[in-house]
């Protein structure tokens, strides 16, 4: 059985609005473990979409607003010296890598 490109994008699309309206009770809650899971789920809809899909540049733009949010609450993405496969998100240390804006 094959999907469609289009039927794809539309799935994507929505798993990810219902997502990102979970990170905003999420957001009120300070909820991490939901807002790290919503993060993952759009970093792997990111990065293994088609750069040029409406949908792969949705779930980047979600997983950027989850780091943000994430890193307003004082954790961060990795530590110094790992690679990114080691990267997992952690309450902020002096070691770890902190988010530009």
């Amino acid at each position: 059985m094959t999907v469609s490109t289009g039927a794809a994008a539309a799935t994507a699309a929505s798993i990810l609005c219902l997502g990102f309206a979970s990170g905003a009770m999420a957001d009120q809650r300070g909820d991490t473990r939901n807002l790290i899971k919503l993060w993952t789920e759009a970093n792997t809809l990111c990065r293994g979409g088609s750069g040029d899909a409406p949908a792969t540049r949705f779930a980047c733009d979600r997983r950027q607003g989850y780091g943000q949010r994430l890193a307003e609450l004082n954790w961060c993405y990795g530590r110094r010296g790992e690679q990114g496969y080691q990267m997992r998100w952690h309450p902020c240390r002096a070691n770890s890598i902190r988010p530009s804006n």
